[in-house]
Protein backbone atom coordinates (compact mmCIF):
# COMPACT_ATOMS: atom_id res chain seq x y z
CA UNK A 1 0.00 0.00 0.00
CA UNK A 2 1.44 2.98 -0.98
CA UNK A 3 -0.27 4.98 2.07
CA UNK A 4 1.23 2.81 4.64
CA UNK A 5 4.76 1.98 5.73
CA UNK A 6 6.69 -0.19 8.47
CA UNK A 7 9.72 1.17 10.37
CA UNK A 8 12.02 -0.45 13.37
CA UNK A 9 11.76 2.53 15.49
CA UNK A 10 9.73 6.27 14.96
CA UNK A 11 11.19 8.46 18.60
CA UNK A 12 9.70 11.41 16.60
CA UNK A 13 6.12 10.14 17.21
CA UNK A 14 6.20 7.44 19.95
CA UNK A 15 9.71 8.34 22.15
CA UNK A 16 11.59 5.84 23.36
CA UNK A 17 9.39 2.74 23.09
CA UNK A 18 11.36 0.71 20.90
CA UNK A 19 14.47 1.21 23.05
CA UNK A 20 11.98 0.41 26.23
CA UNK A 21 11.09 -2.88 24.26
CA UNK A 22 14.88 -4.21 23.53
CA UNK A 23 15.53 -5.60 26.72
CA UNK A 24 12.56 -7.87 27.06
CA UNK A 25 13.52 -9.28 23.83
CA UNK A 26 10.63 -7.68 21.35
CA UNK A 27 11.41 -6.64 17.76
CA UNK A 28 9.27 -3.21 17.05
CA UNK A 29 7.68 -2.71 14.35
CA UNK A 30 5.85 0.53 13.59
CA UNK A 31 3.51 0.89 10.74
CA UNK A 32 2.35 4.32 9.61
CA UNK A 33 -0.80 5.18 7.67
CA UNK A 34 -2.33 7.34 5.80
CA UNK A 35 -5.56 7.06 7.15
CA UNK A 36 -6.75 10.80 5.99
CA UNK A 37 -6.57 9.55 2.78
CA UNK A 38 -7.87 5.91 2.60
CA UNK A 39 -9.98 5.65 5.37
CA UNK A 40 -9.86 3.36 8.50
CA UNK A 41 -12.45 0.63 6.45
CA UNK A 42 -9.98 0.41 3.04
CA UNK A 43 -9.21 -3.29 2.94
CA UNK A 44 -6.20 -1.63 1.69
CA UNK A 45 -4.86 -0.46 5.17
CA UNK A 46 -6.83 -4.81 6.63
CA UNK A 47 -3.76 -5.97 4.19
CA UNK A 48 -1.27 -3.27 5.70
CA UNK A 49 -1.63 -4.36 8.91
CA UNK A 50 -2.37 -8.02 8.64
CA UNK A 51 0.86 -8.28 6.37
CA UNK A 52 2.79 -6.20 9.04
CA UNK A 53 1.53 -8.51 11.86
CA UNK A 54 0.46 -11.84 11.24
CA UNK A 55 2.80 -14.84 10.56
CA UNK A 56 2.93 -16.60 6.80
CA UNK A 57 -0.97 -18.44 8.26
CA UNK A 58 -2.57 -15.18 8.81
CA UNK A 59 -2.32 -15.39 12.51
CA UNK A 60 -0.88 -12.68 14.73
CA UNK A 61 0.88 -14.58 17.56
CA UNK A 62 2.66 -14.42 20.64
CA UNK A 63 2.76 -10.71 20.00
CA UNK A 64 2.00 -7.36 21.63
CA UNK A 65 0.01 -5.52 19.48
CA UNK A 66 -0.08 -1.30 20.46
CA UNK A 67 -2.86 0.61 18.28
CA UNK A 68 -3.35 4.39 18.08
CA UNK A 69 -6.37 6.45 17.42
CA UNK A 70 -8.39 5.08 14.27
CA UNK A 71 -5.90 2.14 13.98
CA UNK A 72 -7.99 0.60 16.92
CA UNK A 73 -10.71 0.37 14.60
CA UNK A 74 -8.71 -0.45 11.77
CA UNK A 75 -7.49 -3.54 13.15
CA UNK A 76 -10.98 -4.41 14.22
CA UNK A 77 -12.21 -4.56 10.80
CA UNK A 78 -9.42 -6.45 9.56
CA UNK A 79 -9.88 -9.08 12.19
CA UNK A 80 -13.74 -8.80 11.61
CA UNK A 81 -13.25 -9.52 7.73
CA UNK A 82 -10.64 -12.70 8.14
CA UNK A 83 -8.37 -10.21 6.63
CA UNK A 84 -5.96 -11.68 9.79
CA UNK A 85 -6.70 -13.54 12.71
CA UNK A 86 -4.99 -12.72 16.25
CA UNK A 87 -4.07 -15.89 18.43
CA UNK A 88 -5.25 -15.93 22.28
CA UNK A 89 -1.11 -15.52 23.26
CA UNK A 90 -1.15 -12.08 21.80
CA UNK A 91 -2.34 -8.64 23.50
CA UNK A 92 -3.82 -6.10 22.04
CA UNK A 93 -3.57 -2.67 24.13
CA UNK A 94 -5.44 0.00 22.23
CA UNK A 95 -4.72 4.00 23.28
CA UNK A 96 -7.19 7.12 22.36
CA UNK A 97 -9.73 4.77 20.35
CA UNK A 98 -12.75 5.88 18.74
CA UNK A 99 -14.74 3.52 20.29
CA UNK A 100 -17.63 5.55 20.64
CA UNK A 101 -20.19 6.75 18.11
CA UNK A 102 -22.45 9.85 17.47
Amino acid sequence: VGDASVVQNDEEYWGSAAELLEPVGCEPKFLHVAFQRLGWDNDDISTALCDTLADSSGSIDHAVVFTHGIATIALGRALATNACSMHSSTKWIALSSQWHSN
